[in-house]
């Protein structure tokens, strides 16, 4: 049984564990343009160890994280953990150990791509010092029977079940196929592999790691395009700033990159009496 906890994430009753299948909404021209920039990576040979990537033809590339072209996509995945998956833990109660605190973000470091080819596969691993990990599918091909499943095992049963696939030994994995515009997230500390390719057409995914750090929103680096469910304000304690703040109505909150989240004002008091201070201002979602 699945349970729809918004309008783009699916929780996936698996093993009473965290799995989560996102759905990014976007166009076969976003989609497309994030294939042709990856096809460029392996042209450029934008590489890296592989992992637990075992390739014969396929790509794995380095880290994603500082790569302008990615930006909005890992924006776009951030948001949607932090403001959706990571909200619906606090509501719920249901995950402490991911969001114990309301000022706590989901942050990353470490995003890559792989390309599949014929004969490629990833081993048997998990993501350690890291809370969700995932990946996002923007080419798949469109033939039945042709493996490259994404396979999640049994924590209660069992560890490196890639040798026991049909379930002889009482082993148990969960097999999830993958769809184009669509991710799958996990906790990082679940088993999991990629089945072997047997088709010649590519498979190409987004994959990255998440953690619960306690920092500032404008700490988070790609610098957000999206609103926080909260975030700690200080006001300024220079005169020329909280003027600004009175004739506009307006805050501008700098980013990591120097540029700004902009929101109204949220304070309806005299602004001179709070130079300085601290608020945690929540804003409103959708979700």
């Amino acid at each position: 049984m699945n349970n729809k906890i918004s309008d783009n994430i699916l929780e996936k009753t698996l093993y009473k564990r965290g799995v989560w299948e996102i759905d990014l909404k976007y166009t076969p021209e976003q989609i497309q343009n994030i294939v042709n920039q990856v096809y460029k990576l392996e042209q450029k040979k934008y590489t890296s160890d592989a992992r637990t990537f075992i390739h014969r033809k396929g790509f794995s590339s380095g880290n994603l994280v500082k790569l302008p072209e990615f930006k909005s996509l890992i924006n776009d995945i951030t948001r949607l953990i932090n403001n959706e998956l990571a909200l619906t833990f606090r509501r719920k109660g249901k995950y402490p150990n991911f969001a114990k605190n309301p000022n706590h973000y989901f942050v990353t470091d470490d995003v890559w791509t792989v390309i599949w080819r014929k004969g490629d596969f990833n081993a048997p691993h998990r993501h350690p010092g890291h809370h969700i990990a995932g990946a996002f599918y923007f080419k798949i091909p469109n033939l039945p029977n042709v493996g490259g499943e994404l396979a999640v095992s049994n924590p209660t049963k069992n560890q490196f079940p890639i040798y026991d696939l049909d379930n002889s030994n009482g082993l148990s994995v969960e097999k999830i196929k993958p769809q184009i515009g669509k991710g799958i997230l996990f906790r990082a500390d679940l088993e999991h592999f990629v089945l072997p390719s047997y088709t010649d057409e590519d498979r190409i995914c987004i994959a990255c790691n998440f953690r619960l750090e306690n920092i500032q929103f404008n700490q988070i680096y790609p610098a957000p395009n999206w609103r926080p469910h909260s975030l700690n304000y200080t006001f300024p304690e220079n005169n020329s700033e909280i003027e600004e703040i009175k004739n506009t109505g307006i805050i501008k909150y700098k980013l990591i990159d120097g540029t700004y989240l902009r929101f109204p004002n949220p304070y309806n008091g005299d602004l001179n009496q709070v130079k300085g201070k601290s608020f945690v201002i929540e804003f409103e979602q959708t979700s």
